[in-house]
């Protein structure tokens, strides 16, 4: 399933710009055995770039090169976008706040989105992201325990600009609300990303919950549309 999600991306990307043999949109891996420092999260990321990860390229045994510096600045000159990570089920608990440690930086130096998959995933990907303090945790998992296989998205913050704008378009777009006039989600973009911290999850929350509330509330005088003074009373 994780490797389709990667063709299917990588198919996108290649549709939208056309093939290019220097770009590498989709980085697949499994997590590692040896997972004690972020050198070792670096190696099969820079074994599936290619990139040469020993000191003696003719001595395999000899002490493994840090490959973090090599690996961000291959995966932002590549234009990476997609990291998919196989196994995630295989951290211990006692190392899942370094290694998403690790997944933050390295998503923070080349804005990429990470897929997780194996057994649990949803649960390790919440405990790492709200550091077991189950008072945060969101409503829809509070009591409940999954065991799921399917694949767990970690997608970062993303920056206010065209990518940002590009997001609130395409999410009015897919508004059928009866009165709505197109380019006003546009119109209040920068207010979006104010409320919700630049999280997609979090702007798909809000405005779902504004629409909601438009076609409940909508009378002859009130139009079925978001307005900002109904996102204000959205919470």
């Amino acid at each position: 399933m994780l490797v389709q999600i990667g063709r299917g991306f990588q198919g996108l990307i290649e549709s939208d710009l056309g093939p290019d043999p220097n770009r590498i949109p989709v980085i697949y891996i499994t997590v590692p055995p040896e997972r004690e420092s972020n050198l070792h999260w670096s190696l099969p990321l820079a074994e599936f770039l290619c990139l040469n990860h020993t000191l003696n390229p003719d001595d395999r045994n000899r002490r493994t090169a840090d490959m973090n510096e090599p690996v961000a600045h291959v995966m932002r000159q590549a234009k990476t976008r997609l990291v998919l990570i196989d196994g995630i089920n295989r951290i211990q608990d006692n190392e899942i706040a370094a290694a998403f440690s690790y997944f933050e930086s390295l998503q923070d130096r080349t804005n990429v989105t990470f897929i997780f998959c194996g057994t649990g995933a949803r649960e390790i990907v919440h405990e790492a992201r709200y550091d077991k303090r189950r008072k945060n945790l969101p409503d829809v998992v509070k009591g409940k325990t999954y065991f799921s296989d399917l694949p767990m998205l970690w997608a970062g913050v993303i920056p206010y600009g065209n990518d940002w704008h590009s997001v609130v378009q395409g999410f009015e777009e897919d508004l059928c609300l009866y009165d709505h006039k197109p380019g006003t989600l546009l119109k209040l973009s920068k207010y979006l990303h104010q409320r919700t911290g630049g999280y997609i999850a979090s702007l798909s929350d809000l405005i779902c919950q504004a629409a909601q509330e438009a076609i409940e509330t909508a009378t002859e005088t009130e139009p079925e549309a978001i307005t900002k003074r109904l996102l204000d009373d959205s919470r």
